[in-house]
């Protein structure tokens, strides 16, 4: 077999990190809920994988599974693994306007779909739709959405009811 004539070409990406451990039966809203998106814009990975938003889980011992929100989350407490997630923007600075001012979502119930996003826009966005709060006009986030209580990526988790969203939840 012969090796391939040009390496693969990168690409954007990424899993929902929420997920990890998380039984897909139990996922509140298949056909909203984002497992695979462009989380990382157009920069390009080649030959490793990359979770977005990811856990926080700081005790080794312990299973690192999604919590859902509370007042309470502290990914410090003893056996706090997955009270916590982060989202990590593109550092390269490369931009998020990959496919005409949107990113394509691969959902959990294995549907495909382009979503608008905020890029060049002044204000904030749909948390809904969108992973990222505010672009200051410019291809780059500049902050990201979470859950009311700051705990987790609010458009990412599996427990999360899209149907009787309150905006008002997310900051």
């Amino acid at each position: 077999m012969a090796p391939p004539a040009a390496l693969p070409s990168g690409i954007s990406y990424v899993y929902n990190g929420l997920m990890h451990g998380y039984p897909a039966s139990a996922v509140n809203s298949p056909s909203n809920l984002p497992v695979f998106w462009n989380g990382r814009g157009k920069a390009a990975l080649v030959g490793w994988a990359y979770a977005n938003p990811y856990m926080i889980c700081r005790n080794g011992a312990a299973p690192c599974q999604y919590v859902p929100p509370s007042a309470t989350c502290d990914s410090f407490a003893a056996g706090g693994n997955g009270q916590e997630s982060g989202v990590s923007k593109n550092t390269r600075g490369t931009g998020y306007d990959v496919h005409n001012r949107g990113l394509i979502y691969g959902y959990a119930d294995s549907s495909a779909r382009w979503r608008r996003i905020g890029v060049y826009t002044f204000g904030l966005t749909d948390p809904r739709t969108d992973p990222f709060s505010h672009y200051e006009g410019r291809n780059e986030s500049t902050l990201e959405w979470y859950d009311q209580y700051g705990c987790h990526a609010y458009l990412f988790r599996p427990d999360f009811d899209f149907s009787n969203w309150d905006p008002a939840n997310a900051f």
